[in-house]
């Protein structure tokens, strides 16, 4: 087993392992996770089951996933765009006054012609034509969408009077800032297994801060083991999602596949090749 997946995934041509992979694979799982919460989280508000936004996103992920790396080898994590559902949610459905079923609509067409680019080699070139600064800044700027997302769920930035704040220090944000405190410097010094170290220590000093304070921080689910719920199954809009008054929804929904997707690629192929020259360095 071992020589199959050096041979299929040249892991010692790249300087890797079996445990390597396997322990980025974890950190990978963690640090994506939160969309398994967010997707539905948002999506839900413009009334889609958020059982069957769980089920979906999960499997969406995973199918995803497993075809990047058996068709590219490559060990990137597809999920959910957080561009796109935004988009989707709060301007499609809420701001155009669209029902969710036909966004949906225009969201699979959208996914044709994005294809469509992909296989007629556009999408590459859109690419290959921006300079590396833009290319670079796409990585950068999604880094800094996610990093406020994270800013936001943590409680630590909060709307007030439809202005971004700080929000008042209490023990949740305590917590925060010393796990931000530790990834930062785990980063800096190139520890492997940052995330999980941090996220291992959050989840101790949650139980012994909240232990000692008397305060929940960390909230245990009821159960962990359900049945999937494919509700969704069959109330996609072909018909109404394909028609002319939507073809600008459609064509925003393209764009922030290729620039938001592509950007992310291009980001991840760039921290490979640092890591890359750090090794044959070191």
């Amino acid at each position: 087993m071992k020589k199959y997946l050096d041979n299929v995934f040249g892991l010692t041509e790249n300087n890797s392992t079996i445990r390597k992979e396997l322990l980025g694979a974890l950190a990978s799982f963690l640090a994506i996770s939160y969309i398994i919460v967010l997707n539905p989280k948002i999506l839900s508000t413009v009334g889609m089951p958020t059982n069957a936004l769980v089920t979906s996103t999960i499997l969406i992920s995973a199918f995803g996933s497993i075809l990047m790396g058996l068709s590219t080898r490559n060990p990137f994590v597809i999920a959910p765009a957080m561009g796109m559902n935004i988009f989707f949610a709060f301007t499609a459905v809420k701001v155009y006054h669209l029902p969710w079923q036909v966004v949906l609509g225009a969201t699979f067409w959208s996914g044709v012609i994005f294809s469509i680019l992909v296989i007629l080699n556009i999408r590459t070139k859109i690419m290959l034509s921006l300079p590396n600064c833009i290319k670079r800044s796409l990585g950068a700027g999604i880094g800094l969408f996610v990093a406020y997302i994270g800013f936001i769920n943590s409680g630590f930035i909060v709307t007030s009077e439809g202005m971004l704040t700080l929000a008042n220090f209490d023990l949740h944000r305590g917590v925060f800032i010393i796990c931000l405190m530790v990834l930062l410097v785990l980063f800096i010094k190139k520890t492997p297994a940052t995330i999980i170290i941090m996220i291992v220590v959050g989840y101790i000093l949650s139980l012994i801060l909240g232990y000692i304070y008397n305060q929940e921080l960390i909230t245990v689910p009821s159960h962990f083991i359900t049945t999937p719920d494919f509700s969704l199954i069959g109330k996609i809009d072909f018909i109404s999602g394909a028609k002319f008054a939507l073809i600008p929804t459609i064509f925003t929904f393209c764009f922030l596949s290729i620039f938001d997707g592509t950007g992310a690629i291009a980001g991840l192929y760039a921290e490979m090749e640092k890591i890359k020259l750090y090794q044959i360095k070191k």
